[in-house]
Formats: C-alpha cells, structure tokens, sequence
C-alpha cells in the first residue's frame, strides 16, 4: 500500500506501517562536543591546568577518587598502546583515555604520545565530550608537577640567602633571585614543565632556567621557541653542555626524558634539591639512578602504580635500597598539609582567645613528620610521576567546561 499523502501527517515505514510524529515534547537527540588539539590548547590554560591536578591529587589522597588500573597493549618494538579510566569520585563523570606511544615519531616530525579523551554524562552515561589527548596529557603532567614543586620544597630547602622574592612578585625574577631550575631534555615535556614552572610565583617564583639535552639541535629550537612564548617576566632559559652543569646549585630539577638509564648522578644534586622524573614511566625506564632515590624522599602520583611501573622505583625496590612502607603519595602530602594548616588556624584562634600560650607555638606535627622515615634521613626529595588517569580525568572535564565557557569546540550529533 503506497503511502498516504494529505490529511495525515504520519508517515509510512517499508511495509506501510504508519508511524506517529515525533511529539514536542520528547527529548532532543544528544550532542557530542569535539575538542581539536588547538580547542584543548585554547582552553586548558595553565590557570585551569593546574588548578585541575591539585584538586585531582585532592581526591585521590582523600580516598574519594576512583582508579582501575591502567591497560597496556604491547604493540611491535616498544611501541605500546594504553587505556585510562577514571573519575574523580563516583558522582563526578567518568573519563577514559585511548592513546599510544611511538617513539619513532619523533624522526617523523610527529609526537610521540598520540590519544583521545572521552567524558560521560555522569548521571545518564551518554557520551558528552571527546578530545583531542595529546595538549592535556602534556600539560596535565607538567602540571602536576608545579603542585609538587609547592607542596614538596619551600626556600628554607635551598641553603641559598637570595631565593625569596619580593611579595607581589610576577612569574619569574630575572634578576637571578627566586627557584633555581635545571631543566633535562629538549622535547614537549621539557617546555611544558618550563611554563609549568614559571606559572606558579609566589615563593616558588623561578628565577633561573638551566637547559641540558642531548639532542642539541633540539635543544637550540626550544631556547629559541621560550624566548617568544615564555610567560611575562620568566627569566630566560640557558642551555649548557652537561647536565652536571645544569644541576649545578639547581633547586628544583625536571628530568623529561625517555631514557632507559640515569641521566643524572647524585652527586650533582645538591642538599634539599627537589628532583621531578616524568620519563620513567614503565619497569623498564629508569631516568633517576638508584643511588640517588636511597637519599630521597620519595613521592609518586599513586602508590600501586608506581610500585609497578615506575622505573626508578622499581630499580630502587630491586637494588634493596628503597622500603615500599616509605614511598608517600602527592595526594597524601596535599592532604595532611591542608589539615596542618586547618590545625594552625584553630591553635592561632586558641592563643588569640587564651594567653597563657604566652605565644609559644607547638610544632609537634612537624617534628614529627622529621622521623617519619626512621633512621633514614632523606637529604633530597624525588617526585616520581607514571602519570595516571585520574589525571586525565579531571583535566578533561576542566578542559570541557572551559571550552563550554568560550563557546569553544564543534557540537556533534550522536
């Protein structure tokens, strides 16, 4: 039977079937917002950035945070695909990454890490967001690491008289005052962290930047790049021949790498230096020597993950110079520092109301974070990063509601 034409708007299926119209009142077919990687850079500031890890490390010391274990596909070489999953608490929205790394991009001209980002409606589950991975990853990891350069060194770490800066202070003090950073490797991380950095002011205003690389055409390239992209007022960035050099008085030390040895020696790291190691992110990636991690304190993104993965961790474990009981996470260091601070707050109240304190203030939380390790007295601090998704899951869901903020992205129909 053809179809009916006229008085009916209804309209007929194959088999003639006629079907109602679509009422007003059902629900509008739901849109997909698609994130370009120059939509994430756009959005992903290094504002939005950083505040999206430190609230990420929040949750996860709080014990709020929910992280499966990460999925690793074994691809030709050392190629390997992988597989995040995660959501900053169960009402919160659950984000997945799906990328790779293939390091034989990099003769290519093409990045290594490659991934996208979806961020589910977390009450119904439909799909709201993808993005492009490569900018967040990068960013998120740099990211992460000027949290732990706030909650895990302080001047009175340096030993030096001029490295407090003036209150007020911009993102950087050329006049040398301010963080030491030595900065090892020239690529996307390398940079990422150089802004990271410089981003965070304060006390932890960077007033130098050391660059040491063994690639030094790329080395040349990013010099150059920093001196048209640094933010206001960061110093600029000074690229010597060894990485000794580079260390050399270094407060806070970057070492972005894909090196499956040291790259350092202990020995150049001075007293109360922070390390940060981003590259050893697999068993069999080890950027740290073991040495170096026996004198440290050492912090990781996620205890079971670093345990496993990390490859300066790992070594350390295996060479018996380093106790699983004694590996602390950021998340744990965030959250015993806010309740510190909670505490100092309420015993300033106490000695406000009640003067026979007669001003004398009670450090015993501090005293006792001192032996924490026993009898082993750290003389430097490694934060020691895999990078994990809940990273990648509130970065992605900062990221989709900046962009949604700018009218940024391309809605598209699901």
């Amino acid at each position: 039977m053809p179809p009916r034409i006229g008085g009916d708007s209804r309209a007929a299926n194959r088999d003639g079937a006629v079907t109602p119209p679509r009422s007003s009142e059902e629900p509008a077919a739901p849109t997909l917002l698609y994130l370009s990687e120059s939509d994430v850079r756009a959005a992903f500031t290094a504002d939005v950035a950083h505040a999206s890890q430190h609230a990420a490390f929040i949750a996860l010391g709080r014990g709020e945070a929910l992280l499966p274990a990460r999925l690793l596909l074994p691809g030709r070489g050392d190629d390997v695909a992988f597989c995040y999953a995660a959501r900053a608490e169960a009402s919160a929205p659950a984000v997945s990454k799906f990328g790779s790394v293939h390091a034989g991009n990099v003769d290519a001209g093409l990045p290594a890490v490659h991934a996208l980002v979806t961020v589910l409606d977390p009450t119904t589950g439909v799909p709201t967001c993808v993005m492009a991975g490569t900018t967040l990853t990068t960013r998120r990891t740099a990211a992460a690491s000027a949290v732990a350069m706030e909650a895990l060194w302080s001047p009175d770490s340096s030993g030096r008289d001029d490295v407090r800066v003036a209150d007020g202070a911009g993102v950087g003090a050329r006049d040398g005052t301010g963080v030491h950073v030595a900065i090892v490797g020239s690529g996307v991380q390398a940079e990422a962290h150089a802004h990271a950095l410089c981003a965070v002011g304060g006390e932890h205003t960077v007033g130098r930047i050391r660059l040491a690389a063994r690639d030094r055409a790329s080395a040349d390239e990013l010099v150059a790049r920093w001196h048209t992209t640094r933010p206001e007022g960061a110093p600029d960035m000074e690229l010597v021949d060894t990485v000794e050099q580079a260390c050399a008085d270094a407060d806070v030390i970057a070492v972005c790498t894909t090196s499956t040895t040291p790259v350092l020696e202990a020995t150049w790291v001075r007293d109360g230096a922070l390390v940060i190691s981003v590259g050893s992110f697999s068993a069999e990636r080890s950027e740290v020597p073991s040495d170096l991690v026996a004198q440290a304190r050492v912090v990781v993104d996620d205890r079971e993950t670093a345990l496993a993965d990390n490859g300066c961790v790992v070594a350390a474990l295996m060479a018996g110079v380093l106790e699983t009981g004694s590996v602390e996470t950021l998340g744990e260091v965030l959250v015993r520092d806010a309740a510190r601070a909670d505490d100092d707050d309420a015993e300033r109240h106490v000695w406000n109301d009640d003067s026979s304190n007669n001003g004398v203030t009670n450090h015993g939380a501090a005293d006792s974070d001192a032996g924490a390790h026993g009898e082993r007295r750290p003389r430097v601090t490694l934060y020691a990063s895999v990078g994990i998704g809940l990273q990648d899951a509130a970065a992605a869901v900062a990221v989709q509601e900046a962009a949604q903020r700018a009218g940024v992205g391309t809605p598209l129909p699901l």
